[in-house]
């Protein structure tokens, strides 16, 4: 009997010196042999030694995919899907909690908080956990549970943060009757874009038909900027942004009489300079 070694070496040798040789066995892709193969490039070494290779073990029954988030940072009042994704779950029970408290089970819901829902399709191997209007007390670890032996856990800390705004400036602003009043206001640690960020004077919500008004709001930003042409003293008062997603600001407009003696200034307006420093300046004009 031919030692192995030696097989190997005269194989070798037969794959190196015919470049058209007619293999006697299938080929890999299971073809028949009686077509000639390109034996120029075979190496029959690396072949041997991949047949060698153990074969990789895959994992059978339900899957958990999902990875364990450390914190999920949200503002008050977003709405937050928690996914759970998992692979061959079958007939196998995947479910969300709380504090030990079951909240969904697969397509049903548990609890009696009815801002949260389940989010599941049949067929479908994510289990998603969908929370609406979420507020700060509503943080605390969440565990997405897979009915197998040992059971699989993925769990998420989710932290819900007051997102606030600001009006640039000082708290009280002075504005010559006449001038041009501008406010700036800016929504900050909120995870969504507000649906909408509404000015209001006196706890009424400003007429944004006036012609006098204008109001101009950036979504990427998370911004919206007032301006009131020609004020007059009937436009004095606290001023409120108010975001739909944040805590408000708010800051007094007071409107006074400009000086009218010759040679003297009357302030027009107040500006915002937004940069790493705010600053604020007031517009000039001569008067007569």
């Amino acid at each position: 009997m031919v030692p192995f070694n030696v097989l190997l070496i005269l194989l070798t040798c037969v794959a190196s010196s015919a470049s058209d040789f007619d293999y006697p066995w299938v080929t890999a892709d299971g073809s028949s042999p009686s077509r000639k193969l390109n034996t120029s490039s075979f190496n029959i070494t690396a072949a041997i030694a991949e047949m060698k290779k153990k074969p990789v073990r895959t994992r059978d029954g339900p899957t958990l995919v999902s990875r364990s988030w450390k914190r999920f940072v949200v503002s008050r009042g977003a709405t937050v899907t928690l996914n759970c994704t998992v692979l061959e779950a079958g007939d196998v029970s995947v479910s969300w909690s709380r504090n030990k408290e079951v909240l969904t089970n697969g397509r049903y819901r548990y609890t009696s908080d009815d801002r949260i829902s389940p989010m599941h399709e049949a067929g479908s191997c994510d289990y998603g956990l969908r929370f609406v209007r979420v507020q700060p007390e509503d943080s605390a670890v969440y565990k997405c549970h897979v009915g197998t032996e040992p059971e699989q856990v993925a769990a998420v800390n989710l932290v819900v943060i007051d997102a606030y705004s600001v009006i640039f400036g000082a708290s009280e602003v002075s504005v010559a009757a006449g001038g041009t009043l501008y406010l700036l206001c800016m929504v900050l640690q909120v995870s969504d874009i507000p649906e909408y960020i509404l000015w209001y004077r006196d706890n009424t919500v400003i007429d944004y038909t006036k012609e006098s008004i204008s109001v101009k709001t950036e979504e990427d930003t998370r911004s919206s900027e007032l301006q009131v042409r020609n004020i007059n003293f009937t436009d004095s008062g606290n001023y409120t942004c108010q975001p739909s997603n944040a805590i408000p600001a708010n800051v007094i407009v007071h409107v006074f009489k400009a000086p009218t003696q010759g040679g003297q200034t009357g302030l027009q307006g107040v500006v915002c300079h937004v940069s790493p420093t705010v600053t604020w300046e007031g517009q000039t004009r001569s008067t007569p």
